[in-house]
């Protein structure tokens, strides 16, 4: 698991923490919303504080916005995609029909991490 805490603008969201846990059934999820939604509108699960809590049937629960130019105050700002297995972040790789033209290779992912760990240097 990682988290980080957030620095957004906007005040109401200014405490928010960004916790980073593996989830096998995240692209079921992501195809999921974009068949009912489409690939360009954006939905959040909510995780309530325990006083608002319904856990009757083991569901799943995703709020969508269904608006395509809308974007929430919080989560990436650009697309990065690979299939490539580096340290213990593990990804499985894309069936050959569904590949992304910009998925990136291990060169092009390590060379992405260079990058980021001399800007942050």
């Amino acid at each position: 698991m990682h988290i980080c805490r957030s620095n957004i603008d906007r005040e109401q969201w200014s405490k928010s923490i960004h916790q980073n846990v593996a989830l096998a059934a995240f692209d079921l999820f992501v195809r999921i919303k974009d068949e009912l939604v489409g690939p360009e509108c954006e939905g959040v699960e909510l995780f309530p504080a325990r006083s608002r809590e319904v856990d009757t049937a083991n569901h799943y629960h995703l709020w969508t916005i269904d608006d395509p130019a809308f974007r929430f105050p919080f989560g990436f700002t650009r697309r990065l995609v690979t299939e490539v297995t580096i340290g213990d972040a593990r990804q499985e790789p894309w069936p050959a029909n569904e590949r992304p033209a910009d998925c990136l290779s291990e060169e092009e992912m390590r060379a992405l991490l260079q990058k980021e760990q001399r800007r942050r240097s």
